[in-house]
């Protein structure tokens, strides 16, 4: 599927590409060879899977409402930015003291079906650098960006900033970083600090995107190493190069060992890429389809 007329930024990553620095210099790589099979997370996009990992001292929240009650509070989004767009696959958390931080995988609705070619998501990124280059002169004019934080956030963020963090070397990736003071109630504000890494693997893209919030105003962004490691344990994990450990532990109740366990996971997965198989054949259409994964999935 060639989506030429789609592979353009979403309108709330032109907002933050306000905020974006695009210089060379950077690599996606993880020391971390192996990860324990309970540290892994399936999701999927499409008629595609994909393992993601949980990182140290991070625990998902997805499910968690007052989590997700938390982002939606002190995350900013432009007027036009519409959550409808938007599937959220993950959500991790870290709590620090006066900090909390997130990690949200995320997927845009209308792509969550197309395969994206490496030439399409070039062109993409070449786009995306070429706007930030633009913005980041705009964002100079002390004015013009008073006037689009009124319009866009309706006063909600009261001070952007850019961080450099350079580009990520490699074809496969964009990365843009930002820092912005957010007024929660009248007199009390909250300093975020985010990074937003945006991946085409196995022709899928999505959004990585790795959220600091605290009740310091100090503009200090740790989120881009985060983000790196993060999308680099994922390529491994979906690429072979990282090892997934069986867990020891073994469910008594149940009866069952968790080596069993694994090779459930394992069988369910086979039968969704056997079930694709009769989807491309043109034996099932797309709504036989979504509805033998949903099953599958609620097995997992």
């Amino acid at each position: 599927m060639s989506i030429n007329n789609k592979m353009k930024p979403p309108l709330f990553v032109i907002g933050l590409l306000l905020l974006a620095s695009f210089t060379n210099g950077n690599e996606l790589k993880t020391s971390v060879t192996t990860i324990d099979a309970e540290n892994t997370n399936n999701i999927f996009i499409g008629s595609e899977t994909f393992i993601a990992p949980t990182l140290p001292e991070f625990t998902r929240v997805d499910k968690n409402q007052e989590s997700i009650d938390f982002l939606k509070k002190h995350i900013p989004r432009p007027s036009n930015f519409n959550s409808d767009d938007i599937e959220k696959l993950l959500v991790f958390e870290k709590k620090g003291h006066n900090t909390r931080t997130f990690i949200e995988v995320i997927v845009p609705k209308e792509l969550a079906n197309a395969y994206i070619t490496k030439n399409e998501f070039k062109n993409f990124r070449r786009t995306s650098i070429q706007a930030g280059k633009i913005l980041n002169n705009m964002i100079k004019d002390t004015e013009y960006v008073k006037g689009y934080l009124k319009k866009a956030y309706g006063g909600k963020v009261v001070e952007m900033s850019q961080i450099d963090n350079g580009v990520i070397n490699q074809n496969n990736i964009t990365n843009l970083s930002s820092s912005y003071l957010v007024s929660i109630s009248p007199g009390v504000f909250s300093r975020v600090n985010d990074t937003l890494l945006f991946l085409n693997l196995k022709q899928k893209i999505m959004t990585i995107t790795v959220s600091n919030i605290s009740e310091s105003s100090a503009n200090n962004n740790r989120t881009f190493e985060l983000a790196k490691e993060f999308s680099a344990q994922l390529i491994a994990l979906n690429n072979g190069k990282m090892k997934i450990i069986p867990s020891k532990i073994s469910d008594v109740a149940s009866g069952q060992s968790s080596k069993s366990k694994t090779n459930g996971t394992a069988q369910h997965l086979d039968k969704l890429s056997k079930v694709k198989e009769l989807l491309d054949l043109g034996i099932i259409d797309k709504e036989e389809f979504k509805a033998i994964k949903k099953k599958i999935i609620n097995k997992l």
